[in-house]
């Protein structure tokens, strides 16, 4: 019997990319994440895997070895819709993005043959992805980086983000460009997971192209980071919808003003009277690509600010949307960090 090869999971939200590898027939070995309800929604998925909360506290003396570690490290001091603070540095790192010196500590604890990190794709054209690159390289790893739009991969929005495969050189030279650009292939049950996946989001297309497939413009992007603020339906003046069909806000100067994926879906739903584009939990694992239910938001409450807002039983999604668009703000986290 062939060996599963193990991985390790850092910064790991709702288990992204944890999913994507077990697809593809790796066993995690344990998980790395802080946030309360990201953990409850993998606790429900790898039950028997250790979890850990902070990467601080994390190293060869509590993670196993592995052969390949993931994660995303926290992206809102180096994305342009943070504050731009960058890395810091390992005596003084920033709050949050500065935890990449932890997963450089960690990866050099345990020495794994791959690592994959994500983040924004902004990081690839700063000096903290300069950064990110030469301490990897200082670590004694190769690496290949990708810029991968969503959409690159069927997803009807753009949502860029940078890739970066990162190799041993102790376990021997490999191009990763050339492997990765002649394709490595995928089992079967993972490729099956993906076009179900792929299904989703044409549907999705259709929907939101009024039947004609053209899916969501560029500026709509993913809802990892969804927020509500708008809890008016149009129709009061602060929405118009342009030539080519986008919804605007305008602000309290009177410019136009672009809205999140979730305000805009908002305000489609209720101006084309189509509760199918509400930004429901379900609505918001389709488009990360996840499958339906996989956070456990359409089946119980996950805690605060969660607590109460149910989609299941008597009360439909339509019904259960607008109750939460007219009432209190959507948590920021709804899919995990981003």
């Amino acid at each position: 019997m062939t060996k599963k090869l193990r991985h390790g999971s850092l910064f790991t939200g709702v288990g992204g990319m944890d999913l994507g590898l077990a697809w593809a027939g790796y066993e995690t070995a344990w998980q790395v994440e802080i946030d309360p309800f990201a953990r409850k929604a993998v606790e429900k998925r790898w039950s028997n895997v250790p979890k850990f909360t902070d990467v601080r506290d994390c190293g060869r003396e509590n993670l196993q070895p592995v052969d390949i570690i993931t994660g995303g490290f926290p992206c809102s001091d180096v994305s342009t819709a943070g504050k731009k603070r960058g890395l810091g540095t390992p005596d003084n790192p920033t709050e949050r993005s500065g935890l990449w010196f932890e997963y450089l500590r960690i990866v050099r604890d345990l020495r794994p043959r791959w690592i994959l990190i994500e983040n924004v794709s902004r990081l690839l054209h700063t000096e903290d992805g300069n950064t990110v690159l030469a301490q990897m390289e200082e670590a004694g790893y190769a690496w290949w980086s990708l810029r991968l739009p969503a959409e690159y991969l069927g997803a009807p929005h753009e949502r860029e983000r940078a890739w970066l495969l990162c190799h041993e050189n102790a376990h021997g030279r490999c191009d990763i460009g050339a492997a990765m650009g002649g394709g490595w292939p995928l089992p079967p049950g993972c490729r099956r997971k993906m076009e179900e996946a792929r299904e989703r989001w044409d549907r999705w297309k259709l929907e939101l192209g009024g039947g004609a497939g053209q899916g969501c413009s560029a500026r709509i992007t993913t809802p990892t980071a969804t927020e509500i603020l708008e809890p008016e339906w149009p129709n009061d003046g602060r929405f118009y919808q342009t030539t080519s069909g986008r919804w605007r806000k305008r602000s309290k100067v009177g410019t136009d003003s672009s809205m999140s994926w979730a305000q805009e879906m908002a305000v489609r739903a209720a101006a084309e009277g189509n509760p199918r584009l509400a930004p429901t939990p379900e609505a918001c694992e389709d488009f990360i690509g996840l499958p339906r239910g996989w956070t456990g938001l359409g089946e119980e409450p996950l805690g605060s600010p969660w607590e109460g807002i149910l989609l299941g039983g008597e009360e439909s999604d339509a019904d259960a949307y607008a109750r939460v668009a007219r009432g209190s703000p959507w948590d920021t986290r709804l899919g995990g960090p981003a």
